[in-house]
Order: structure tokens, then C-alpha cells, then sequence
């Protein structure tokens, strides 16, 4: 038997094997500039006047027990109903799609307030959030958007929307808020989830104990945890009850106060952030409803800075209320 020997190849390299798996471009293709300046985009489209636009993450922040899931549920019903179901008098110039992750609440809770919301509404705004808006209660169903179970269902959840609000941040991650790299990585779960939807997201936090020591909660960087939660988000809001410097030049008492919250828009990076208030009054069954508190009584002195920064101590850890 005659037995060949494969020659050796001296100085040549056999063809390359192919790559089973291709790596796939991870960035889109750049812009055709041409194209962009010959063509004038749309406006930005954002979700509410002085809002989140569409596609980004946003946060809202507030102590405890003042209202921010209220005001989260609220903020669907806007852009699910649009003029119709705007309680919350957002101003929405496009209705849509909307979703409501309520993982700190029991479902009788959400309940509750999903009734005394549709109490306020018409028949036909109650259809129309019927159709376009999702509330999930999710308290105890142990969240994490890292989980890729998880994940895929808030991903179809989300899909179409214009707006998804998960409250709260701390329920839907198994990461330390303390750590700017382990929450650099939720953010940017949160922003593939904006990108990939469409929607705008906001998460819903708390604020840094400092924060409300120091009188800071209309402060941006009054969120707890490490900075990268707003600094990442390209829109940030802080909900604060009214406080008692702030009640005694509008005559009104310790009881009435209560009543009252104000909305600060405390970072926007597509729209100048406003030190104008949006004030809201809890109305019967705890609803928030856009209104006006009275005004300051003539001669009245202002309160200062320190006086604020004590009186906002007090209403936010004396006062605290769980509605």
C-alpha cells in the first residue's frame, strides 16, 4: 500500500476557515448628512407641554407618602385619554398608548384609585383609557428588568406606547443604588427600553435623606443613590408638598396645606427646566386635580431660604401621609 504524505507549505498560509458567527454591526450606520440638511426634520415630539420626549428616560422624584404614584397613575390617564381625561392638566398634544408598572402598591390599592380616577372621567374617556392604557400591579412579583423573562414582558408591555412609568425604581432591580457602575447599568436597560419602544420612560424614586435634612428636594441632584440616576435621565421632576412657611403667607392652616403639592420640573434637556410651580390639590379620594392655592395675603413677607429649607423638613418627614 502506497501511502502519500501532504507536502509541506512553506511560507503560505491556508485560506482562512469561515466565521461561523459574524459579529453584527452594534451601532446604527452614521447619518446621511446630505440627506438631513435637504430635509427638515419634524418637530420634537414630546409627551405633555414641558414634558419627557419620546424615546428618552425621565425621573420623578418626591419623599415619601406625598404622591408620586398618584400623580404616575394620573399621568397615563392624560396621554391614554388625552383633553378628555387630562385631570392632571399635563396638556397632551398627542394621545397614545400608555403603561403603568405599580410595583410599591397591592392591587386593592391601584384599585381604588383607578376607580376614583374613572369617577372623574365621561363614559368616553373611560373607553378610550380602557383602550390605550395598561396599569399593571406588580407589588410582590419580585421585578428585575436584568432578568431576561422579565424583560421580554415588559418589552411587549411597552411596545407601542408613548408613555411607560415604572414606580418605583428601587422595586425593579436587584442592583445597589449606591453604585454609580451597577446603576449605569439599569439606566441603560431603561434607555434600550425608551429607544426600542418609542416611548418615553420615566422611573419614580425617592429622594436622598440629606436632601430633605438640607431643604434641597426641588434640586436635582436630591435623588438618592448615585448620580448617574439623573444624570442620565434627560428629564427629572420632584413632586413636594406645600410647606408651612409657604402656607402661612397664603393663610392657610397646618390641616389645609396638607392638601397641596407642587410639581418641579428640575432638569430638561429639550426644554429649559421652569422654577414656575404646578400646583396640585389632593381632592376627594386622594386624586390629585390641577388648581391654584390662594394667594399670598397682601404685605405678606416671604419666607427665606432657611426658614424654607426647615419648613420643607417638616412637611416632609412630621407630615408624612400615606395616601
Amino acid at each position: 500500500m502506497r501511502v502519500f504524505v501532504a507536502k509541506p507549505l512553506f511560507g503560505v498560509q491556508p485560506p482562512p476557515e469561515p466565521d461561523p458567527d459574524p459579529v453584527l454591526p452594534l451601532l446604527p450606520p452614521p447619518l446621511d448628512l446630505r440627506q438631513t440638511y435637504a430635509v427638515r426634520p419634524p418637530p420634537l415630539d414630546v409627551v405633555w407641554e414641558g414634558g419627557p420626549l419620546v424615546g428618552t428616560t425621565g425621573c420623578l422624584v418626591s419623599p415619601g407618602g406625598v404622591g408620586k404614584s398618584w400623580w404616575s397613575l394620573l399621568a397615563c390617564h392624560s396621554v391614554a385619554c388625552g383633553a378628555a381625561g387630562d385631570i392632571l392638566g399635563l396638556g397632551v398634544p398627542v394621545p397614545g398608548p400608555a403603561l403603568y408598572v405599580a410595583a410599591e402598591d397591592p392591587v386593592s390599592v391601584i384599585k381604588q384609585r383607578v376607580w376614583q380616577i374613572g369617577q372623574r372621567l365621561c363614559e368616553a374617556a373611560r373607553e378610550e383609557a380602557a383602550r390605550n392604557l395598561r396599569v399593571v400591579p406588580a407589588l410582590g412579583s419580585g421585578i428585575d428588568i436584568e432578568d431576561l423573562g422579565y424583560w421580554a414582558e415588559i418589552q411587549a408591555l411597552a411596545r407601542g406606547c408613548r408613555l411607560v412609568i415604572l414606580d418605583t425604581l428601587s422595586r425593579i432591580h436587584q442592583r445597589d443604588e449606591a453604585s454609580p457602575g451597577e446603576m449605569r447599568a439599569v439606566v441603560a436597560r431603561i434607555e434600550a427600553l425608551a429607544a426600542q419602544s418609542g416611548a418615553a420612560v420615566l422611573y419614580v424614586h425617592h429622594v436622598a435623606k440629606a436632601a430633605i435634612r438640607d431643604g434641597r428636594l426641588d434640586d436635582a441632584t436630591a435623588v438618592r443613590g448615585a448620580t448617574v440616576l439623573v444624570d442620565h435621565a434627560r428629564w427629572v421632576a420632584a413632586l413636594i408638598r406645600m410647606d408651612a412657611a409657604d402656607a402661612d403667607v397664603r393663610g392657610l392652616t397646618r390641616d389645609q396645606a396638607r392638601d397641596w403639592v407642587r410639581l418641579v420640573i428640575t432638569k430638561g434637556n429639550y426644554g429649559a427646566a421652569t422654577n414656575d410651580d404646578i400646583w396640585y390639590r389632593r381632592d376627594t379620594g386622594g386624586v390629585l386635580v390641577r388648581d391654584e392655592p390662594p394667594e399670598a395675603g397682601p404685605g405678606a413677607a416671604q419666607p427665606t431660604k432657611e426658614r424654607r429649607g426647615r419648613s420643607m423638613l417638616a412637611s416632609a418627614i412630621v407630615e408624612q401621609v400615606q395616601w
